[in-house]
């Protein structure tokens, strides 16, 4: 066994950096939450910029273990998906005030950085409807 050979270049060039994250205010109730930037480059566009709230990649994960792309998925692509659906979940556990704290935030965006760059190793996933979702 072994780690096995280190994770291929995404397909057609795509590329996800989280550039950093924000706080923006959620309603006009004074409520606040944390959105994280995204540059996305690749799949023949231009480049271009999203952000999206922790919950979002959660529900990215959760809509990648639900609803497999066409073909089918590998046991590794599956296995990966299940491994960040389980570190998320703990990760969550920083919510309100906490997950605002400048040491959470900049883990959070390594984690983060970190979950897409393994996810983008997968071809199935990279071409499935989740992920162009989340990064449309």
């Amino acid at each position: 066994g072994g780690g096995g050979a280190p994770p291929a270049a995404p397909p057609a060039g795509l590329r996800v950096v989280v550039t950093g994250a924000a706080e923006v205010s959620a309603g006009g109730r004074g409520d606040t939450h944390m959105v994280y930037s995204l540059e996305v480059e690749g799949q023949r566009r231009p480049a271009r910029t999203c952000t999206r709230r922790f919950s979002a990649f959660v529900e990215l994960l959760n809509r990648l273990g639900r609803e497999a792309p066409g073909e089918r998925v590998s046991r590794e692509a599956r296995g990966c998906v299940d491994g960040w659906k389980t570190r998320l979940l703990v990760e969550k556990r920083h919510a309100g005030r906490g997950a605002k704290a400048p040491a959470i935030v900049s883990a959070r965006v390594a984690l983060l950085q970190r979950m897409l760059d393994e996810l983008l190793a997968f071809p199935e996933i990279c071409s499935s409807a989740p992920l162009a979702a989340f990064l449309a």
